[in-house]
């Protein structure tokens, strides 16, 4: 068993940046899960996309303009959403910028360490391909 299971949302974590110039994610791994908290800069945006992975968002700091399959949510502290598999997703930040705690299920491929993606490779989902 890891001697890490408690974390800060603040320190640790794969640092990433995910947008250019308005943001980047500090990604915790487990087996089955993917744990990102986003900390998006003020007036930037996610660019829409989408994924295999479920996904559920919680904004935890800050407010934001959540667009899920064309529609747009103004979420605020407290707000939470679900995006089920392959739904085209992005978001957009005001004056204020937020944090976001993201959890994908299974985890996303791309941002796995080398250790866990060792540990997956060769495994297939419904479709038969073969994810690393």
């Amino acid at each position: 068993m890891s001697k890490d299971l408690v974390f800060n949302m603040y320190e640790g974590g794969d640092v990433r940046d995910i947008m250019s110039g308005g943001g980047m994610a500090r990604v915790f791994h487990g087996k089955n899960v993917t744990v990102s908290i986003i900390h998006m800069e003020p007036n930037s945006d996610a660019v829409l996309h989408s994924h295999e992975n479920e996904q559920w968002g919680f904004l935890v700091e800050g407010e934001m303009v959540e667009i899920i399959d064309g529609v747009e949510h103004h979420v605020k502290v407290g707000d939470f959403w679900y995006l089920p598999p392959n739904v085209e997703h992005g978001g957009k930040t005001g004056d204020s910028g937020c944090v976001i705690i993201d959890i994908f299920s299974p985890p996303r491929p791309g941002q796995l360490p080398d250790e866990l993606a060792a540990q997956d490779s060769g495994s297939s989902n419904d479709d038969g391909e073969s994810h690393d």
